[in-house]
């Protein structure tokens, strides 16, 4: 029901490979596929709560819960998902501070520019590669599409 998050983003004639699994790991390789050097910083592990178990369990069809048992893992994976844009990496981490999640910033070379609570969207870890895929960051701001069912309408949100 969480799984580790693995994706690739093309910049600058360059390759960046994420991989959660390895920690807040990337690795950028050259356009014939050489590597070129690694980003590596500790992150502090963040435990899958009961509260959340419960909330993806009471989302879940019966008829799921009776062909399947949910397993969660102890900790959410380093991180959810990764954009680049104006020479920047932006990382969203499971890390939360009321209803926004933590973002790192670093420059291409992997140097922490800013770390905080900016990104309000709910991370959906049970396919992380296509929630990553929801949103995007435009002048350091994340911008996505919303469909809202009361007004029928699409709504932009940047934040």
């Amino acid at each position: 029901m969480v799984r580790e998050y693995f994706s690739y983003l093309m910049y600058d004639n360059k390759i960046f490979v994420a991989d959660s699994s390895k920690g807040l790991s990337i690795s950028i390789f050259d356009e014939t596929g050489n590597l070129l050097y690694e980003i590596r910083h500790p992150i502090e592990k963040i435990k899958v709560t009961k509260e959340y178990r419960d909330y993806v369990i009471r989302n879940l069809s019966e008829r799921f819960l009776e062909n399947y048992r949910p397993i969660f893992p102890d900790y959410f994976p380093s991180f959810a998902a990764f954009k680049i844009n104006s020479g920047k990496i932006y990382v969203v981490t499971p890390a939360r501070k009321g209803a926004l999640n933590e973002v790192i910033i670093m420059d291409l070379r992997g140097k922490i520019i800013d770390r905080r609570f900016q990104f309000p969207k709910e991370i959906y870890y049970s396919v992380p590669h296509h929630f990553a895929q929801t949103f995007d960051v435009e002048q350091d701001r994340f911008v996505w599409v919303e469909y809202n069912e009361a007004t029928s309408q699409y709504e932009l949100h940047i934040h």
